[in-house]
């Protein structure tokens, strides 16, 4: 199995808010005022944070993230206190704007589902977040569904999908009880609606109606950018398109093709991605979609769909959970009291094709954009008895879904000791290479890696007390997924619990990393109770064993543990061909144990250095694999060629270097004019790569040589194909 490829995101690193918490009260404060003054009953008013981010961000990245969150969160799903449903996803969106922009999100709204005569829509409103315990999660949710307040906000939808699809329907119904519709961060107040379109609006001919489809499921979707104009069509029909008939028309689509749609909620229009409206170097460009220029761009059999959608989405959108009732009244208390335009944010996004189309809400929702920026938009619904307060913090609630994926970095240089310091380096850098799911066996040497996967933001820790259960359990999540779970152990007779699943995964070439805590070593072979020699314990089932040095606060003792890890990482999925399986790590720590106990260390010295510092401003990997380089399974694995000696001199053995035009030799107990190298009992070829020196001095990663390199790049040197 190949080691799984992996978009890094970028740290965030500052936040600006459009909207102050003294603004936002006073805007608040106004449209409960409206409401004593007005007919209105209900205004949604939204807040945009605006991030600044550590290095641009992939919008494909981002996405993936969030289906990497769904494969390890527990699925979203309404459910009532006697009858859950079935699982429920959020729709994933993405308009590529340009080279360097892009709006984004993962909608837990769908605006309507339609298939031939039968329509679906849903009333989503009112917010609580999630407990961190099961039973406090209850206690919310009971909260939410006796909420006065929250249940009236919910009302006002319900009612508005009802008299609006009764212009659309010959029949609506609707359960007449409130469900919850569990997410990862929230929980809404939700009701589902199913209507039977009368003809003149199905999205097909009678003859031709399928049912639609009963599962409750929401498909991962995305609003792409649109497809190359053909040859033949003109660069004037190119550029744009209308209700009148553009001045060439392209061939027209697939009947099986799908014509992404958007709206921007500021000016009401309605606006399709289809062939005629890209521009001739492929750029999106959105031009108003009506019934006439619905019929000029899509096939013949496709004109009804578009139009009945096109009637739909006028007939529902926006709804009162993005805007408010009356319409009228909402809208201008927007335009007054929001500072800043919400663009694309809350506005329908989805696809039309032959006989069906899907929309949801463009909430939970960013704006990606150059040079490193994030836009958050968040909004919150406002009715009699809102209080201002609790509001911003909904607002913030549902922001936390994109802060959770750009999590701040973490200060390295506050940590209290060189345990820490290693435990959340180690936790930091599997996740970067996509290994986020921990399996904890709970111990006391194992401590430091124990606290730093449980406070990082990126992973899922399951804690299991068995640890041949939880070997096992690691065994199953890597055969599912086909990527590595870690499992992290203490010392002692605990670790030879882990032997069974081991050896299983070794004989089926499953990955699996193995971190075990163990003594250091003046306190090797003391006849301790419960101690075992740990070193090579598992034998030739093990891809690769490392003995890792115990932590010491020096910058090379942090560079090797980087590098070993990465290694480790690539042995465990496999190298070139080679079989995946287990690697072990054994970590030597010494005392104090405890997260917060402190022990002296010199950060400045330790977090020095241009490629530590460089992988402190990033989210890549400190090292990572050159596909067609071969690694030698030994610790001591290194650049080939002459020896060196224990007294060379980095700028010595890099002008050998230069002169024979291939990477330096270096042995197990060679040094590069640094004692600390041989007291930490680390990899010197980690030392000398790390040499200014020796990085210039050296051919590229991937020349030939003699003998084969680490089969390592620089982090900072392009990607080696």
């Amino acid at each position: 199995s190949a080691e799984p490829t992996v978009l890094h995101l970028p740290y965030l690193e500052a936040e600006e808010e459009r909207t102050s918490r003294e603004e936002w009260r006073r805007a608040v404060a106004r449209v409960l005022g409206v409401f004593e003054e007005t007919v209105a009953t209900k205004a949604v008013l939204a807040r945009r944070t605006d991030c600044n981010l550590s290095e641009d961000a992939d919008p494909i990245a981002v996405l993936a993230r969030f289906l990497d969150a769904s494969e390890t969160e527990p699925s979203a799903e309404p459910s009532t206190a006697s009858s859950p449903s079935a699982p429920r996803f959020g729709t994933l969106f993405c308009m590529q704007l340009s080279p360097t922009s892009a709006f984004i999100g993962c909608s837990p709204e769908r605006l309507f589902v339609a298939e031939g005569s039968r329509v679906r829509t849903e009333a989503v409103a009112g917010t609580r977040v999630r407990g961190e315990t099961e039973e406090a999660d209850a206690l919310l949710g009971a909260e939410l569904l006796a909420s006065e307040k929250d249940r009236r906000e919910n009302e006002e939808v319900q009612t508005y999908l009802r008299v609006r699809l009764a212009n659309l329907c010959s029949r609506v119904s609707a359960p007449s009880g409130v469900q919850l519709l569990k997410l990862r961060h929230l929980q809404h107040l939700y009701v589902p609606f199913d209507g039977e379109l009368r003809p003149e609006h199905s999205l097909c001919e009678p003859a031709l109606v399928q049912p639609l489809e009963q599962s409750e499921g929401c498909d991962l979707s995305a609003s792409a950018s649109p497809l190359p104009a053909p040859a033949s069509a003109s660069a004037s029909t190119s550029a744009s398109a209308s209700a009148s008939a553009p001045a060439s028309v392209p061939a027209p689509a697939p009947a099986s093709a799908s014509v992404p749609v958007s709206a921007d909620f500021a000016s009401g229009s309605v606006s399709a991605s289809s062939p005629a409206l890209a521009s001739a170097s492929s750029a999106s460009v959105l031009a108003p979609l009506s019934a006439a220029s619905a019929a000029s761009t899509l096939p013949n059999d496709g004109r009804r769909a578009a139009r009945a959608t096109v009637a739909l989405l006028r007939a529902l959108h926006p709804t009162p959970a993005v805007c408010g009732q009356p319409f009228e009244v909402a809208r201008e208390l927007i335009a007054q009291l929001e500072p800043s335009d919400r663009g694309w944010y809350a506005g329908p996004f989805g696809y039309v094709s032959r006989g069906r189309s899907e929309f949801c809400v463009a909430i939970r929702s960013a704006l990606v954009s150059s040079p490193r920026r994030l836009s958050l938009f968040a909004g919150a619904g406002l009715v009699r008895g809102s209080d201002a307060d609790s509001e911003f913090l909904e607002c913030s609630d549902k922001m936390r879904n994109f802060r959770s994926l750009f999590a701040p970095a973490l200060e390295y240089s506050s940590l209290p000791s060189p345990n820490a310091l290693h435990g959340a380096a180690t936790v930091e850098e599997l996740a970067r290479h996509g290994l986020r799911h921990f399996v904890i066996c709970p111990g006391s040497r194992s401590t430091p890696i124990t606290a730093a996967a449980a406070a990082h933001a990126g992973t899922q820790t399951v804690v299991m007390h068995d640890e041949r259960a939880a070997a096992f359990y690691a065994l199953g999540y890597a055969r599912a997924s086909g990527r590595a779970a870690v499992v992290v152990v203490t010392s002692g007779t605990a670790v030879a619990n882990l032997l069974p699943a081991i050896m299983e995964a070794s004989a089926e070439r499953v990955p699996m990393l193995v971190l075990t805590a163990d003594r250091p070593p003046e306190l090797r072979e003391s006849g301790a109770n419960q101690t075992v020699d740990q070193v090579h314990l598992f034998g030739r089932y093990a891809r690769r064993f490392v003995d890792v040095a115990p932590p010491d606060g020096s910058a090379v003792g942090l560079r090797a543990l980087l590098t070993n890890i990465d290694t480790s990482v690539a042995f465990a999925h496999g190298i070139d061909g080679a079989a995946a399986g287990p690697v072990h790590l054994n970590f030597m720590f010494r005392e104090p144990l405890e997260p917060r106990a402190r022990s002296p260390w010199d950060a400045n010295a330790c977090l020095c250095g241009a490629r530590i510092q460089a992988w402190l401003r990033s989210r890549r990997p400190f090292t990572v694999h050159a596909p067609g380089l071969n690694i030698s399974p030994s610790h001591e694995w290194g650049l080939s060629g002459a020896g060196a000696t224990a007294d060379d001199d980095a700028r010595a053995v890099a002008a050998a270097a230069r002169t024979a035009g291939r990477p330096s030799g270096i042995n197990s107990g060679s040094s590069c004019s640094s004692s600390e190298a041989v007291s930490s009992g680390v990899s010197v070829a980690d030392v000398i790569a790390d040499a200014d020196a020796v990085a210039h001095a050296t051919p590229p990663m991937g020349t030939t040589t003699d003998s084969v390199g680490n089969g390592f790049k620089r982090s900072a040197d392009p990607v080696v194909g």
